[in-house]
């Protein structure tokens, strides 16, 4: 393989859900495109060569078979920020169409900083370093991520770096390059990241939530939804 990443996934949509009482899941839809290094289509080989650049990935210098092949696919273009809004009161210190980000964190995960140090420092994953929400909603991801040959399975190695902010704190390079699964057969199917609410409403109920997620290139994906806080 002349680059790790085998392919990018050119999604359409980006469509927001509640999973249970404090996180919703971000997934992408159905109307998706990939980018493959192995294509035969000189279009698309020019423009999965021009993303290789774009993130300095041109020179892998170990082998990926097996599960690792399939794993190596990233979403295209990247998420640059991500933002909620309570447009109900929430509690005491998020009165109607205040700012969330200082309560809900993004999980996911990024090969970015494994492509940026020439595929030489891979992340050596402490389950006791990691918050019970990421290991309750992320270490699913986990279990295929450091399956890859080459690091070992079940080392703990693997070339995908958690993620996990609050969304005030999230800068664009945070959340580069972030993986893409498509089997229909598998749960995680589509699933880009988790956003956890770290605080509840003050009264148990139905609130209107806002969440807009802006790519690199400034097109911003919204979803209104009511989240239910049952407790």
């Amino acid at each position: 393989m002349k680059s790790f990443v085998e392919s990018y996934v050119n999604y359409g949509d980006i469509s927001v859900s509640q999973i249970d009482l404090q996180c919703l899941v971000l997934t992408t839809d159905d109307a998706h495109n990939y980018i493959y290094q192995f294509s035969k289509d000189k279009t698309i080989k020019q423009r999965y060569l021009d993303l290789s650049k774009k993130y300095n990935d041109l020179g892998y210098n170990k082998t990926v078979t097996g599960i690792g092949l399939e794993l190596c696919r990233v979403i295209t273009p990247d998420i640059s920020k991500i933002s909620i809004t309570s447009l109900s009161a929430f509690n005491s210190n998020h009165a109607e169409n205040s700012s969330l980000n200082d309560i809900v964190k993004l999980m996911s995960f990024s090969l970015h900083p494994y492509i940026s140090s020439s595929y030489t420092h891979a992340y050596n994953y402490n389950k006791e370093t990691r918050s019970l929400a990421f290991k309750k909603y992320c270490e699913q991801y986990f279990s295929r991520l450091w399956s890859y040959p080459e690091f070992g399975y079940g080392s703990g190695f693997a070339p995908y770096y958690p993620v996990e902010s609050y969304l005030n704190k999230l800068k664009p390079g945070d959340i580069m390059m972030i993986p893409f699964w498509d089997r229909a057969s598998n749960s995680l199917s589509r699933v880009i990241g988790y956003l956890y609410f770290e605080e509840l409403p003050d009264v148990p109920g139905d609130y209107d939530i806002k969440v807009e997620i802006t790519d690199e290139n400034g097109r911003v994906y919204t979803s209104t939804l009511t989240m239910k806080f049952d407790f």
